[in-house]
């Protein structure tokens, strides 16, 4: 899908001399939010963005992304443990 975005031209200006790329920039940023509102997973940034998976922690930290780990991953995790330890 294309998507066509207008942004004032003195913007566009300012953030080229910064030397970004504008439709990278945009894309990374639609990406970091629609992990932020849990519609796509960390697999999904990473195929989306051609990241290997360390720049993809590397991406989500720089975005102030938080983890999708929940306490009933925590509860799954210490279950697994102790099925393994017995502990």
């Amino acid at each position: 899908m294309n998507l066509t975005l207008s942004i004032p031209d003195e913007l566009a200006a300012t953030l080229k001399g910064q030397g970004r790329d504008l439709a990278r920039s945009a894309l990374e940023a639609l990406v970091a939010q629609g992990f932020r509102e849990w519609q796509l997973s960390r697999a999904e940034v990473q195929d989306v963005l051609g990241l290997s998976w360390h720049e993809t922690e590397v991406f989500l930290a720089r975005h102030g992304c938080d983890r999708h780990y929940t306490e009933d991953d925590l509860a799954q995790d210490r279950q697994t443990l102790v099925d393994l330890f017995g502990r």
